[in-house]
């Protein structure tokens, strides 16, 4: 009997060890990555714990250890930079304004191609090529666009609209803009137009001046569209919206959350924002008590009939870094975050259960205990990405799903106005890899100067002629133009 006893323990033991051993196993072949992605990503909430059981829950879809780093969105472009100058870098991250950055990271040899990726991928190579196109350095490819392309617009608040007897059609000219827009400054309480503090969005207005405030191809030779009398002009249009007290005289520290709160609660009149907000400025607006409908203006029609929207084209992009062990484990989660809706609903809306759980008629509601920590459930999120996605194993509040018909009606219209999108190649000439950062960061300084007064249109761009000097830019568009 005892022997018997024994011999059953010993075999217990024996597969128990083995059990471990196999569970081990697996854990070691379960590869770790590092991920840098802002604090707005992770299930739409900043709560740490929130964001941890996304990351549990992507682990467990995906088959990847996630390792993540998650700075402040506000300071996130600048903790990029000091993980990539680091002996530390991110296997992934998540490149903010990528047709000005990519390109960059690239030529300083901080991200790999992904071509060969990209070719196997069913998913990934189903992408538009044009999208591809927007960016290559030496004809290879570098990034994975996080969504579709996007576009910026202006949105008008209508009970704002119809109380000042503003009367605008959805692509009005720079004139009607200003003069309608100027019947609100009457008012103390209302900011006419909102703004956040990023000058890469003045080129709305560049648009309707016909001008491209960067280097791109005109008539078949790169130039810098940034020094001519056009830029001037539209940079005096904008000044005359502030100097008038039709532009925010604060934009200058808006962060865009502080932008959107103004216009959903109604503090603002207008602003600029994606092509797919509107869900989201109902849904907020009636959580602020200032319900109201959301008017898109697609352009503004300038002097000589130019105009268009933002064009971002990719505004944010995945890549990889040339220290990665593992680029394999990094692409697959690129690939699934990026294009499989269900993952995408994961850290566009949260975790079922915690983040929200449906009501007893199967309506998708924010838990109390994710409210309570600042998270919001919104469709926009998932909508830029997957507009046609059913399977969610939810339904949208009623309230969301009613404005659902019209938010894809803007989408389609929108792109009957897309403005200009270009990216200097990169690799042609070493000197402008090395300065485009700074340049871009020298024509928003200049741009800012001339609208807050501080310089005048012609000492601004005598100092940006300098500028261009000191960085032999002249030399720059005879390489570029190769």
């Amino acid at each position: 009997m005892r022997k018997k006893i024994f011999v059953f323990l010993l075999v217990a033991f024996i597969l128990m060890f083995a059990l471990l051993i196999v569970t081990s196993a697996r854990k070691a072949k379960t590869p770790t990555i590092s991920v840098c992605v802002s604090d707005s990503w992770w299930g739409s909430s900043r709560d740490p714990d929130l964001q941890a059981a996304v990351i549990r829950e992507m682990e467990k879809k995906i088959g990847i250890k996630i390792k993540a780093i998650i700075p402040p969105n506000s300071q996130y472009k600048q903790k990029v930079g000091l993980l990539l100058n680091s002996g530390d870098k991110p296997d992934v991250f998540r490149a903010f304004q990528a047709m000005n950055f990519v390109p960059s990271y690239a030529a300083q040899g901080h991200i790999i191609p992904l071509d060969d990726y990209i070719k196997k991928s069913p998913l990934a190579s189903a992408v538009d090529p044009k999208v591809y196109d927007y960016i290559k350095i030496g004809g290879k490819t570098y990034f994975i666009p996080f969504n579709k392309p996007t576009t910026k617009f202006l949105w008008l608040r209508k009970d704002k609209a119809d109380k000042f007897g503003v009367k605008l059609s959805s692509t009005p000219t720079t004139e009607e803009f200003y003069r309608e827009m100027k019947k609100m400054t009457s008012d103390k309480n209302t900011i006419p137009f909102c703004f956040p503090k990023f000058i890469d969005n003045f080129q709305f207005f560049y648009n309707s001046f016909g001008v491209y405030a960067n280097i791109y191809p005109k008539a078949g030779k790169y130039v810098d569209g940034f020094n001519t009398p056009e830029a001037k002009e539209a940079l005096l249009y904008i000044k005359k919206l502030y100097d008038e007290g039709i532009w925010d005289k604060v934009f200058i520290t808006n962060e865009n959350n502080k932008m959107r709160e103004n216009l959903f609660k109604g503090i603002a009149a207008c602003d600029i924002d994606y092509y797919n907000r509107y869900s989201y400025y109902i849904d907020n607006s009636s959580k602020a008590n200032a319900e109201t409908d959301f008017l898109p203006l697609y352009k503004l029609v300038g002097p000589r009939g130019e105009g268009g929207n933002l064009n971002e084209a990719i505004q944010d992009a995945w890549v990889i870094t040339n220290t990665c062990k593992n680029p394999d484990a990094a692409f697959k989660f690129i690939e699934q975050e990026t294009f499989n809706p269900q993952i995408r609903q994961v850290t566009a809306i949260g975790v079922k259960g915690l983040h929200y759980a449906p009501d007893d008629k199967g309506y998708a509601q924010p838990r109390d205990v994710a409210k309570a920590t600042g998270y919001s459930m919104n469709p926009q999120f998932l909508f830029a990405s997957f507009p046609d996605f059913s399977d969610k194993g939810f339904k949208w509040d009623p309230k969301i799903l009613k404005s659902l018909p019209r938010q894809i009606q803007i989408a389609k219209e929108t792109l009957n106005h897309v403005g200009p999108c270009y990216a200097a190649p990169a690799g042609r000439s070493d000197k402008y890899d090395q300065v485009v950062l700074s340049l871009k960061q020298k024509r928003e300084e200049t741009a800012s100067k001339i609208v807050l007064g501080s310089a005048s249109v012609e000492q601004a761009f005598s100092d940006y002629a300098n500028y261009w000097k000191s960085i032999d830019g002249d030399k720059i568009l005879v390489e570029l133009n190769r």
